[in-house]
């Protein structure tokens, strides 16, 4: 059993699985808008890189699961076992002023952590564990606590979750399972709500897969992003022989019908993050005319009304935080 101490401060089966969320700092932490900077951790072959502008991105530290806080302090990333060894995975918190990385979850053999999203305050850890027998628990850290679980997948054809992200409130923590898109108390009360996929997105129940995220707004409680399959462009069936993804944002408030396509038809989008204040979503993924390369993925920033789309960095997820703009890259 690990007991968490964090760090004292003043991480379609074509892609990649998504990492965190952004948690907002609008609203939560006390900083406008315009007095924070995005930072972003960017996932690259293994590599978690740390971006914030004008600089260049650069590596932190080697894992997964990368998620940020929203104060842009913390870094939370998992380590995968080498396939020859018979170590667990493990999550670990890094401070990302100076410091050393501590271990606040080690899984037994056979587990895998696929996600892992902070609290909007900062003050808990969320993760997506996988026991050996592929069901899925949500975990949950506190400062000098082990982790404890929330609640635990119990779909009867499938016991897997995927696509892990608080509400802004922080009282509840999203997960699906391709069917059902629950919200559970982050409490310990259990599902609080459990929402028809199809219905919410107005879709089909087969077109939905496990790489698709839903991911609550850090502003306004009735959106949510997601991705989707969508039919791709002539140029990207040849080259792919299947469905492209997009990115879309859902208002539960007006109803179904009311989902906005954000992604160009040209644009694959593969994770997605929210930015700051919740009024532009980070995107990885790639273009049609990138589609051919050995390594075609890059990181976008795209407005909620989906204009306004432009490159950042290369990278294959992605996860935002906000740092106070007198601070200054680390």
């Amino acid at each position: 059993m690990t007991v968490s101490t964090f760090p004292a401060l003043r991480s379609r089966g074509r892609h990649v699985s998504a990492a965190a969320l952004l948690l907002a700092v609008l609203g939560l932490s006390g900083l406008p808008a315009a007095a924070c900077e995005p930072v972003l951790a960017v996932e690259d072959g293994g590599r978690i890189l740390l971006w914030q502008a004008p600089g260049p991105a650069r590596e932190v530290v080697e894992g997964g699961c990368a998620a940020i806080d929203a104060a842009a302090e913390r870094l939370a990333y998992c380590t995968r076992p080498a396939a020859d060894t018979r170590q667990a995975v493990q999550l670990n918190v890094l401070p990302l002023a100076g410091g050393d990385a501590q271990r606040v979850h080690a899984g037994r053999e056979g587990d895998a952590i696929s996600e892992a999203a902070w609290s909007p305050d900062g003050s808990r850890l969320a993760f997506i564990l996988t026991d050996a027998r592929f069901r899925s628990h949500l975990m949950v850290v506190e400062p000098g606590s082990p982790a404890r679980r929330l609640a635990s997948a119990a779909n009867a054809e499938n016991h897997q979750w995927w696509s892990l992200g608080w509400l802004a409130d922080g009282s509840a923590i999203g997960v699906h399972d391709m069917e059902h898109y629950a919200l559970i108390a982050a409490d310990g009360g259990g599902v609080r709500e459990s929402i028809p996929l199809a219905r919410m997105l107005g879709v089909q129940a087969e077109a939905i897969s496990s790489t698709d995220r839903v991911l609550p707004s850090p502003r306004d409680p009735t959106v949510f992003a997601y991705t989707l399959g969508v039919p791709g462009t002539a140029r990207f069936r040849q080259a792919m022989h299947e469905p492209n993804t997009a990115l879309f944002v859902h208002d539960r408030f007006l109803g179904r019908g009311k989902n906005l396509r954000l992604s160009a038809e040209h644009v694959t989008v593969v994770d997605a993050a929210w930015a700051p204040g919740g009024l532009a979503l980070y995107f990885s993924g790639y273009l049609d005319r990138h589609v051919n390369e050995d390594d075609p993925f890059r990181v976008y920033r795209i407005e909620r009304s989906g204009q306004g789309m432009r490159e950042l960095l290369r990278g294959e997820r992605v996860s935002a935080g906000c740092r106070a703009a007198s601070a200054g890259p680390s």
